[in-house]
Formats: structure tokens, C-alpha cells, sequence
């Protein structure tokens, strides 16, 4: 089980993997309201993620900067727990939630109506208010696997996790694919390289709860998670297996970035983890050295019926919050306008926080 860590005084939820694993059945992704004959505010949900993971703070903390700024004529905004960025963008799209928050992926994925929601189609009515914190991928070797950094993993057993479409696997497989160590199709495994030529990674599909663990027991020798910085579940997996973090090489990162317009270069400050080793980092400040990777950046969506003062009144006053937002997690707390803009992500822009931003001449 993932432990909490504790970091700044906060304690930091150790969430398993990436918000949204699976779409829940239809029959779940539904909503209740007040009994009949109630007199209640309006309440306005955001759909989050799950309570022991990220999204859900987040997300209860901008509710809580919309309450508190009296702008919206005696409504009042709640976070609403749900499995994830898949959920959300369903149920915002379809105006079942007006707001969100959702990964880059998985709202681009929406937009064009690939991955997941090819049968389903695109889901045209998503819409973008700002981009929160990055997701960075981030890969744990263990320390007696030799390896600098992810282009030292030619030979390494690692861990996709199963389902095609988890969002680990599909950045996993992205770096695979721009290092060039990834096999070809159905030659994953120990059918690699049976023509006589180097075998190349062996891919494993072990489940993500559970990754660490196998690790730990030495059935893997690189495991990887995507997720707002510091995480418990890092933390234990660095710790309990004795492991490090591997960083990505800029050539590997943008060779991502140009097949890949929903992630961003980003990094990992190795002081969340000042009791574990890291393998492949820069130095960005003299006592702070951080690991380079990619990987999405959490949104806050909304859908085009949304009326556009509305959109702009909640951005304008999240923008507003934001030194309050900072504060809710250390994954926000270099959270700045020019990374809220998030206009090169996923999605367009609604029309009302468009506004927002062009009224303040933020480009």
C-alpha cells in the first residue's frame, strides 16, 4: 500500500499511477442532487479525481478561491471525486460537469477522437480555461541495474503496464520509440532479436498498483509513474527497493515533443527524494538539481456551453488565486501566467477565458 509523504509539513497522497485508468461503467458516471422540495444554493461540481491523489485537493482548492471571491451571485463550487482525466472529459464534454480537470493526453486524445475515443469519436465540445502543474514521467531504476540515464535501458526488463491506452505505457512507449530501443511489433519480450541482433528492452505488462512490489523482488529492473511532484508512491519505491530516478536525454525529450504536441519538457527536483540517489540530472539551482523528462500538464477544462462570462469570471479569479494555489501542493508551487496559459495544449481555448487572457495581454 502507498505511503503518505511528508513534505513541507503537507502530507503528500501516494496515488498508484496516473488519474484515470479506466472509464467507469456508464451506470456510475451519473450525478445526484437534493432531495425534492430542498431549498439549496447552486452548486457547481468540478469533477476531480480520487481522494487520495492530486486532482481532488486541487480542484477543492479552486473551489474554495470561487467561493471566497463572492463573483458569482450566491453559487458555490464543489470538488466532485471521480476516477480521473478519462471520467472528466466524458462528463464535461457532455455537459454533465462544467469544469475539470483532466491531462493534456487524455484531453487531446478527446479532441481528435484517437486512442480511447476512436469508436466513440472526438469530443468537440471540450474546452480549455489553463493549463495547473506538469506530470512528468518519471523512471525508477534499480541501483544494481547499471544505468546513467534512459538511453543505458537497452536491455533493461521494464514495466508498460497493461491496458494499450494507460497513460504511462503510451509515454513509456514515446521515449521507447524516440531512443530508438523499441522492438518491433510482436516482438516484445523474449521473441526480441531472434534474428541474432540485440534483443532490445524486454516490455513487461505488470499492473501499476502493484509495480514496485516487483521491483522490489527483482522481477523488474525499471519501473515508471506519471505524476505531480512529490508523490508518496515515488518516495516508497525509490526507498523500499533501493532505486534511483532515471532522467531523459534533451534529444530523446525532443524528439517526444515534436510526435507529441500534449507533452512538455519538464523536470524532477531530486530534493522531494534528498534520501535516494538519481541518475542522468542537471543542475538548475546551486543546491536543487532536478531530472530531465517530459510528460502531460494537468488542465482545467470546461465545454463550450458553458457561458462565456461565466468561463471568464472563473479564470480571471483562479488567476487571481493563484499565490493560494501555489500553496496547496509543492507540484503548483512554480505555478506563474506564462505556464497557466496553456494555449499550446490539447484543446481550444473557450471563448471566455480567451478574453480573460487577451483583456491582460497574455499571449
Amino acid at each position: 500500500m502507498a505511503t503518505a509523504l511528508a513534505i513541507g509539513g503537507l502530507a503528500i497522497p501516494g496515488a498508484a499511477a496516473a488519474e484515470d485508468e479506466a472509464l467507469p461503467p456508464a451506470e456510475q458516471a451519473t450525478e445526484t442532487g437534493p432531495g425534492s422540495g430542498e431549498t439549496v444554493s447552486p452548486v457547481v461540481s468540478i469533477a476531480s479525481g480520487m481522494p487520495n491523489g492530486l486532482y481532488f485537493p486541487v480542484a477543492g482548492s479552486v473551489a474554495q478561491i470561487l467561493d471566497a471571491s463572492g463573483s458569482f451571485d450566491g453559487t458555490t463550487f464543489a470538488a466532485e471525486s471521480t476516477t480521473g482525466s478519462w471520467e472528466n472529459v466524458v462528463r464535461v464534454n457532455a455537459g454533465e460537469f462544467d469544469f475539470g480537470i483532466a491531462r493534456s493526453d487524455r484531453v487531446f486524445e478527446a479532441v481528435m477522437g484517437i486512442g480511447p475515443f476512436a469508436d466513440s469519436g472526438p469530443l468537440g465540445d471540450l474546452r480549455l480555461l489553463m493549463a495547473l502543474h506538469d506530470e512528468p514521467l518519471t523512471i525508477i531504476a534499480r541501483n544494481d541495474f547499471a544505468a546513467d540515464d534512459f538511453s543505458d535501458l537497452g536491455d533493461a526488463r521494464i514495466n508498460l503496464g497493461p491496458d494499450e491506452h494507460n497513460a504511462m505505457r503510451v509515454a513509456m512507449t514515446a521515449a521507447l520509440e524516440a531512443a530508438g530501443m523499441i522492438p518491433e511489433a510482436g516482438q516484445e519480450g523474449d521473441d526480441a532479436g531472434a534474428d541474432g541482433e540485440e534483443a532490445g528492452p524486454t516490455l513487461l505488462s505488470l499492473p501499476l498498483g502493484t509495480q514496485h512490489e516487483a521491483l522490489c523482488a527483482g522481477e523488474v529492473d525499471v519501473i515508471a509513474y506519471i505524476a505531480g511532484h512529490p508523490t508518496g508512491t515515488v518516495h516508497e519505491a525509490v526507498t523500499a527497493c533501493e532505486a534511483r530516478i532515471i532522467g531523459i536525454g534533451p534529444e530523446i525529450v525532443e524528439t517526444v515533443l515534436s510526435a507529441h504536441p500534449y507533452y512538455k519538457a519538464s523536470s524532477i527536483p531530486s530534493g522531494y527524494y534528498r534520501d535516494t540517489a538519481v541518475s542522468g540530472a542537471e543542475d538548475v539551482a546551486a543546491d536543487e538539481p532536478a531530472v530531465p523528462t517530459f510528460g502531460p500538464v494537468a488542465l482545467m477544462v470546461s465545454h463550450a456551453g458553458v457561458d462565456d462570462a461565466m468561463a471568464e469570471s472563473v479564470t480571471a479569479v483562479i488567476v487571481e488565486g493563484i499565490e493560494a494555489l501555489r500553496n496547496v501542493h509543492p507540484a503548483l508551487a512554480n505555478l506563474s501566467i506564462t505556464e497557466i496559459l496553456g494555449s499550446e495544449f490539447s484543446a481550444p481555448l473557450h471563448d471566455g477565458a480567451l478574453e480573460f487572457f487577451r483583456e491582460r495581454g497574455i499571449q
